[in-house]
């Protein structure tokens, strides 16, 4: 076996779960160097032979990072998603009282703005929950849950996944919607 066929490598190889000295104590041979966090590299695989092959993306075991690529931070990430989470529906209360309070004339939102939204209009304006908003709410909810376990359909497949397998999914969401509409909204 030369170099080039062992990828141009000159150091002998120790055998895998054995410590290198030149590699520090503690840290295992044929091992990849740490990663920062959030970062993959190929995976590298020691064969029979000593030989070390890079394993391609999307073979393998998804255990140890094999077949992962890093994703793009969606929405600007932790940081993104949290000021989504709370962004939106501060503004949607804030456009809510802005209409209600102020026919449609921006505002300044102090906290008595906030005060006034909450406390100071009636049920049903404030922008507080009521008895009767949950009891529509989880009414809903769980009609919606009965429907998804009882109302019949035929199961469709999904798409391919890596190991070939179509996981199978119950589509009942338009027989779901209409028997809603009948039920919510009887003529």
């Amino acid at each position: 076996e030369t170099a080039s066929e062992r990828g141009s490598m000159s150091a002998p190889q120790t055998p895998r779960g054995a410590v290198s000295p030149a590699s520090g104590a503690g840290t295992p041979a044929n091992s990849p160097p740490p990663t920062p966090r959030g970062l993959t590299t190929p995976a590298r695989r020691v064969t029979r032979d000593g030989s070390v092959q890079e394993a391609k993306f999307g073979t393998g075991s998804t255990a140890a990072g094999v077949g992962r690529r890093p994703r793009p931070k969606e929405f600007g990430g932790n940081i993104g998603g949290a000021a989504c989470t709370l962004g939106i529906p501060l503004a949607l209360a804030y456009a809510y009282g802005v209409n209600v309070m102020h026919p449609g004339r921006l505002v300044v939102p102090t906290y008595q703005f906030w005060e006034d939204l909450v406390w100071r209009l009636p049920d049903g304006v404030a922008f507080r929950p009521t008895v009767q908003g949950w009891a529509i709410v989880s009414a809903w909810v769980t009609l919606q849950v009965l429907l998804q376990l009882f109302v019949p359909c035929l199961p469709s497949s999904g798409v391919a996944l890596s190991t070939g397998v179509r996981l199978p999914y119950k589509l009942n969401g338009l027989s779901s919607f209409v028997i809603t509409l009948t039920v919510g909204h009887p003529c």
